[in-house]
């Protein structure tokens, strides 16, 4: 299955006109805008492609309160685009989907990036703006999926 991964991101090289490798950890990070760098990693199963990126550090107290009760809103929409969670060991916001391998395309795997950076900046855009009530701007979720990805 590595060699799949590395085939998915040789096309993906292709489609964005950048040189995308796989490091020894078995993942890639690409920057989007030089604003958000985005990891793209083959779990350790190789059946599944995560991605993920840490979007912003959030202080303690009501503010981070009402991003993580904002984030968990968005977690409930249908389809999902990713997840959010909240990491301790760096005070972050982070968002991330696991995509399964078998059947991604490298331009499936083009779009959804889009669409995860699109989420990604600005959730990232509108906290840093001191905006804790993201959901309400969204992308909004009750449109099909253009991914036909299921979510695992």
């Amino acid at each position: 299955m590595k060699d799949i991964f590395a085939d998915l991101l040789k096309e993906l090289s292709e489609i964005f006109d950048t040189d995308l490798q796989v490091d020894v950890h078995h993942a890639c990070t690409l920057l989007f805008d030089k604003k958000l760098p985005v990891q793209i990693q083959l779990d350790k199963t190789e059946t599944m492609i995560l991605v993920g990126s840490f979007l912003c550090p959030l202080p303690p107290g009501k503010f981070r309160e009402m991003v993580l009760f904002s984030a968990l809103k968005e977690n409930y929409k249908i389809p999902p685009i990713a997840t959010f969670a909240y990491t301790d060991k760096n005070n972050q916001l982070t968002l991330f989907r696991y995509l399964p391998i078998e059947g991604l395309s490298s331009k499936k795997l083009a779009e959804f990036l889009a669409a995860f950076y699109e989420l990604a900046i600005l959730w990232k855009t509108e906290i840093e703006r001191g905006n804790a009530n993201v959901v309400a701007l969204a992308i909004p979720s009750n449109k099909p999926s253009i991914f036909e990805i299921p979510k695992p």
